[in-house]
């Protein structure tokens, strides 16, 4: 169960790479995300730290199945690194509903029930300035989570924004969870270029165990395929 709870927390926070389109607007930047049907997007997450003493590694696939009325109906697969004797080769299966700011339409299908991008602004936003949103987890658990525009760089003559995330809340009985990390994007079409998180979980026992809740910190590297 706290493997599972892990690699769970890298996901909700890890898939922030969804297909957007930055433009300047005034003195900022407009932030939405571009769907087109058909569209496969690849991640590779490198964890390490907390019960991965050798690091773990898995490949999150994303299928834009089908675009009405600017509402993208996604589908995420994942195949979770195997954990002790298991020999896992069954993907995870994720269906959900995103509109063009990334925020999710109704309800979600699936064992990881909402991994997704971060909830943009509704207008434009200035380097240096914050806005709130939250990260839906299974069995209606949401976290609390802050995103910040930190920069606007040019790398090998490419446009990059760089957008930092703090999160924290309750994962429900299995503890709570905070970290904070940051992705950039490629401004032309909105791509993730990269991706590191920090992440701290304080696990619970189970309700009638006397143990003490347990801290676990670990890194999530994240790139695109």
């Amino acid at each position: 169960m706290q493997f599972k709870a892990v690699i769970f927390a890298a996901a909700l926070i890890g898939a922030t790479g969804a297909h957007a389109q930055i433009t300047k607007s005034g003195p900022g930047y407009l932030f939405r995300v571009k769907w087109v049907k058909g569209q496969v997007l690849k991640y590779n997450f490198v964890m390490s730290g907390a019960m991965m003493p050798k690091g773990q590694s898995f490949v999150n696939t994303m299928t834009v199945k089908d675009v009405k009325n600017g509402i993208a109906t996604v589908e995420s697969k994942v195949i979770l690194p195997q954990s002790g004797s298991s020999r896992n080769t069954k993907p995870t299966v994720t269906t959900i509903k995103l509109d063009n700011r990334g925020k999710i339409i109704g309800e979600s299908s699936g064992q990881l029930n909402g991994a997704v991008t971060p909830t943009f602004p509704q207008g434009p936003v200035k380097v240096g300035q914050s806005w709130n949103g939250e990260i839906s987890l299974a069995q209606g658990m949401k976290v609390n989570a802050v995103y910040t525009l930190t920069g606007v760089k040019s790398i090998n003559g490419k446009l990059i924004a760089e957008v930092g995330q703090r999160i924290s809340g309750s994962m429900g009985q299995m503890g709570t969870i905070s970290g904070t990390g940051k992705v950039e994007f490629y401004a032309a079409d909105g791509s993730m270029r990269s991706g590191n998180v920090l992440m701290n979980l304080l696990m619970k026992g189970s309700p009638d165990s006397k143990e003490k809740p347990k801290p676990m910190t670990f890194t999530t590297k994240i790139t695109r395929l």
